[in-house]
């Protein structure tokens, strides 16, 4: 009798965390394969009414098209360090400039997301690149790993356009995952060609978000499901959540940078912004906030502001 009640119990015990388990591998594959509607999914549960921002990007975003027309950009190729072919433009200006400036876009999104970002940027005399990053546009890859490999790409894409140009100076911009992504490759050896960042809603730490996502989409607990999806996010694609924390990098941080973050963002919140900025190590730093604008839609919603502080940023760190 005993031993049929500890079989008994032992099977439940097994069913149970097989069932676990699978719970967090399904977030762990919503989260991060590539084709899901992820970012959909999450953007329903956040406010929605229309705002004057959406004009502005509708506009921005037709003149970007038009300024892309006047270029021949180039596709650029890079093998990842896990053998993936990753895919980032090129956009050459005419002037003798050996100013970069590397431009990473968000999660599911694509290089043309930030076309209306480097329209600044090219009109100052930088050469811009723009990265597909890796499960996005033309870059293979079946998952994102929300800035924990992104970063290694990061530092391939400055050693190859260092062969290009060995002159190059580089400012890097990048909006929510790709800020992040920036901020992790900041922590550790970023090259010295490197003059300033521009983080724009980055988030502090990977783990907090989801623990904030899983409340907010389908009211869980992170405990155990936020456990097993880490469990599950190690063996494919190879994420340790818990170490996806751009927090703990900026501590090491001595790259200037400009930490941007809307004060309505209810997808990364604002406290984040705050969070970053106070640990980053170095003292060249500064902290925009934007009244009323929603996650990654800071320019859009007050363009004149957003330019000029990273225009003055630009000219500071990577003069002419």
């Amino acid at each position: 009798m005993k031993k049929h009640i500890f079989t008994t119990c032992a099977a439940g015990v097994v069913l149970t965390g097989g069932a676990v388990y699978g719970i967090g591998r399904a977030f762990a594959d919503f989260a991060l394969k590539r084709g899901t509607n992820a970012d959909d999914a999450v953007k329903k549960t956040l406010n929605t009414t229309p705002t004057p921002a959406e004009e502005t990007e509708s506009i921005l975003r037709r003149a970007a098209a038009q300024w892309r027309e006047g270029i021949k950009v180039q596709e650029l190729e890079l093998t990842s360090t896990d053998g993936l072919a990753l895919k980032g433009y090129l956009y050459p200006n005419n002037t003798a400039s050996h100013r970069y400036v590397i431009l990473m876009h968000g999660f599911q999104d694509t290089h043309v997301f930030m076309e209306p970002f480097a329209v600044p940027y090219y009109e100052d005399g930088f050469h811009v690149f723009i990265i597909d990053q890796r499960a996005h546009g033309a870059s293979e890859g079946d998952y994102t790993t929300m800035g924990w490999k992104e970063q290694d790409d990061l530092r391939g894409w400055i050693s190859k356009l260092l062969e290009l140009d060995p002159q190059a100076e580089f400012l890097l911009h990048g909006v929510s995952m790709g800020a992040s992504s920036i901020l992790l490759c900041a922590g550790s050896d970023l090259p010295g060609e490197v003059k300033g960042i521009v983080s724009d809603c980055a988030y502090s730490s990977l783990w907090k978000e989801y623990e904030g996502k899983l409340h907010e989409m389908f009211h869980l607990p992170a405990a155990p499901l936020l456990i097993t999806a880490e469990l599950a996010a190690r063996i494919t694609p190879g994420v340790p959540i818990h170490r996806v924390n751009p927090v703990e990098a900026v501590k090491c941080n001595h790259v200037p940078v400009l930490f941007i973050h809307g004060e309505a963002d209810d997808y990364n919140p604002v406290w984040m912004a705050y969070e970053l900025y106070l640990h980053n190590a170095g003292e060249e730093k500064a902290l925009l906030m934007i009244p009323s604008a929603r996650h990654a839609r800071s320019i859009f919603t007050d363009y004149d502001r957003y330019v000029n502080a990273v225009r003055n940023f630009a000219k500071m760190h990577v003069p002419y």
